[in-house]
């Protein structure tokens, strides 16, 4: 069938590759013919092809790349080409961008309406890691965009299926859970524990007298739109808990090896351990038996990367079928306390999380909390794309991430900070991957000045410097600029400064002043 141009977006059965194209390039085909799909519901790409590229370049080159046809954008020499199973956006993208004739690759991702409903819960505001508007002196949007991850997931609206069947199970390995909390009534599917040490099965009850398992559960996955209280990333999620740590926020091994065992033999798909000191072989063994090999009946895990500071490997963060989760600011910088290290696979909210606790609700630091910002973006993903391997959900928590820090995967942010909008399958413009620029403006003879200071950049932000010569300039896109301090009466100071997202750079200005 020729192709037309009476639809806004059109399916179209494959052509005839010519001759010449498929000689060239018989290493790319991968599949036999250019299969019919429906659209909606899929993992898709855009493939723009250059100007003259006819019907049976831009057929050869659909499968040339995997790829199968959706539709074709109407007027636009573009093709809509799903993503299949076992393949990323991301290699998607690499793939047909090297093919003769392909002009550009982009994802197909979803549009929506400037505003994203926000939940009604009562402490929702002080929640700058799902939505921040700069309340605590940070960068706006600095944030996992859960209001608009959610949108995009279809889990706003009261008669969408997540209020009533679910998302992926949740399980954690921690203190317990306030089973008796609003936040959680109804969802607490598996409660146990095992705290003696043996490593035998977990007995039930998983009361938490330490409060940390209630707070990272609360993260996780807390009631939301419930008009009161916090919102939890995976809301509609079950959860499970298993307690291995007493009252003193410490246990064993053996019993840590048991929960985790447990939890994945009772339906949880993802696993959060906000522990560290958690190495040794039992429990790399159980990580591996759980892991099942990352497919489909696989769980996937996640745990703290540490509170050091650091670049010591923590554990069970290290190991190999592990997601390793580090803690970022509210101005997307790396918390202090963050370890930094190659194993460190993405970040997440980690510093003055407000959730839940035992008998009401409080703040928290560290990595563990970042964890489970991890695990309910984790949950979200699997429950957006049900078919996917543990491996696939695994790989698409790369993807669904804001490059922080050297572009790529680096020790202090790994791919990314996480993104529920980017793990919906969404669009959602960043504006939180800037740096920040700070220091003191003092007379080259002593004491503070009161000076402007100013980019080469005229677009970029200006601030002053207050009464005791401190400054924060915050905002700056990664680049190098020649940041200048002017103040009556002195001499105007310049140095340059080159600046990657999520930088903090201290730079300080001694003016000669008369």
């Amino acid at each position: 069938m020729p192709r037309t141009d009476h639809a806004l977006v059109r399916t179209r059965t494959g052509a005839c590759i010519g001759a010449a194209w498929a000689l060239l390039w018989t290493s790319f085909l991968v599949a036999p013919g250019v299969a019919h799909a429906r659209p909606g519901g899929h993992r898709s790409i855009l493939v723009g092809f250059a100007h003259g590229a006819g019907a049976e370049v831009r057929d050869w080159a659909v499968r040339a790349g995997g790829g199968s046809v959706v539709g074709e954008v109407f007027g636009l020499p573009v093709d809509v080409v799903r993503v299949p199973a076992g393949s990323t956006v991301r290699e998607m993208l690499t793939r047909y961008r090297s093919l003769p004739g392909v002009a550009y690759a982009e994802p197909n991702r979803r549009v929506r309406a400037a505003d994203a409903p926000m939940p009604d819960d009562g402490s929702f505001g002080r929640q700058w890691g799902l939505h921040n508007t700069g309340q605590l002196g940070g960068i706006p949007d600095a944030d996992i965009d859960a209001p608009e991850g959610w949108a995009a997931a279809g889990m706003s609206s009261p008669t969408s299926p997540w209020q009533s069947a679910g998302g992926a199970p949740i399980g954690i390995v921690d203190s317990g859970i306030d089973t008796s909390h609003r936040e959680f009534a109804g969802r607490v599917a598996g409660c146990v524990h095992r705290l003696d040490g043996s490593g035998d099965e977990p007995l039930p009850g998983c009361e938490d007298s330490f409060g940390h398992g209630t707070h990272v559960a609360g993260i996780a996955a807390a009631a939301t739109d419930n008009r009161t209280g916090v919102a939890g990333v995976a809301f509609a999620s079950l959860i499970l808990v298993c307690r291995a740590l007493d009252r003193t926020g410490t246990g064993f091994r053996a019993d840590v090896t048991a929960c985790i065992v447990w939890l994945h033999d009772h339906g949880a798909r993802v696993i959060n351990m906000s522990i560290t000191g958690g190495g040794g072989r039992v429990i790399r063994d159980a990580i591996r038996t759980v892991w099942k090999g990352g497919g489909a009946g696989g769980s996937v895990l996640v745990a703290a990367a540490g509170n050091t500071g650091g670049t010591r490997i923590e554990h069970p963060a290290g190991f190999g079928a592990v997601i390793s989760a580090a803690a970022t600011t509210a101005s997307d910088t790396r918390a202090s306390f963050s370890t930094q290290n190659a194993d460190v696979e993405v970040a997440a909210p980690g510093l003055i999380i407000h959730s839940t606790l035992p008998g009401g609700y409080g703040s928290l630091s560290g990595t563990s909390m970042a964890s489970a910002f991890v695990s309910g973006v984790a949950a979200v993903i699997w429950s957006v794309h049900p078919g996917e391997t543990a491996t696939e959900v695994r790989s698409s928590l790369h993807a669904a991430v804001d490059d922080l820090g050297t572009p790529g995967r680096d020790p202090r942010f790994g791919f990314g900070r996480v993104n529920l909008c980017a793990a919906a399958a969404d669009a959602c413009l960043y504006r939180g991957g800037t740096a920040t620029v700070y220091g003191t403006v003092s007379a080259a003879s002593g004491g503070p000045v009161v000076a402007r200071l100013a980019t080469s950049d005229p677009a970029a932000p200006q601030v002053h410097s207050g009464s005791d010569g401190r400054y924060v300039l915050s905002g700056l896109a990664p680049g190098t600029y020649r940041l200048g301090a002017k103040a009556p009466g002195c001499r105007r100071s310049k140095q340059t400064v080159t600046v990657a997202a999520g930088d903090l750079t201290q730079v300080d200005f001694s003016p000669s002043c008369r």
